[in-house]
């Protein structure tokens, strides 16, 4: 009775010695870094004395992405040649600065026009049966004063200097390297720099408080 129990448990200690250890856990992965596009930035003054803040980048960093988007819109809103973009405007300015319309305005550059906003939100006169499409994509008529706004605008890529025009004024835009997903926050670095500027505004009489 003893040999049989003596046997195996020298049988069950030779087949724990001959597990295999766990094998450590894989590493986790790496946090993919934000892919950096092209974006043209500016500011400019408005007929009625506001700020305008512009951001302009292609909608989308995946190309996959930006080709599914660019073939939908341009079935959509019958477009020729060219993809979306985004473009993002702030107005800066107190009650009194009067509205840009966004449906206006337009990119251009050595070429000649680049980009212009899609098709305003609702034709005029509006139709019985709106199209949900065309209301999500297509570009409001008016940018009050304090508020940003986020439209698609359609063409090509600007080519060296570019400015911004058809609200009374002029935006010249700059062209530099930023994360995909920083379009507010060119926005309102270039507002902080309008700040700075203005606290540096030093009174007629030289007083500074």
């Amino acid at each position: 009775m003893l040999f049989p129990l003596l046997f195996l448990a020298v049988a069950i200690a030779y087949m724990q010695n001959r597990r295999p250890e766990p094998s450590a856990p894989p590493p986790p992965p790496e946090h993919a870094q934000d892919e950096r596009v092209e974006t043209w930035l500016g500011q400019g003054i408005t007929a009625g004395g506001g700020q305008l803040l512009v951001s302009l980048s292609r909608s989308h960093a995946d190309p996959t992405r930006q080709e599914f988007e660019t073939g939908s819109l341009a079935r959509q809103f019958d477009l020729e040649s060219g993809e979306p973009w985004r473009l993002e405007l702030r107005l800066v300015g107190d009650e009194g600065t009067p509205s840009i319309d966004p449906t206006k305005l337009r990119v251009e550059d050595g070429q000649g026009m680049a980009l212009q906003p899609l098709p305003a939100v609702m034709p005029e006169p509006a139709p019985a049966v709106t199209d949900p499409v065309a209301v999500l994509f297509g570009t409001p008529r008016q940018l009050p004063a304090g508020e940003t706004m986020g439209i698609v605008a359609w063409g090509r890529a600007p080519v060296g200097p570019a400015r911004l025009v058809g609200f009374g004024g002029e935006v010249e835009l700059f062209s530099r390297q930023s994360d995909a997903s920083a379009s507010g926050e060119n926005l309102a670095h270039l507002e902080n720099k309008i700040e700075a500027v203005d606290g540096l505004a030093v009174p007629a009489d030289g007083n500074n408080e």
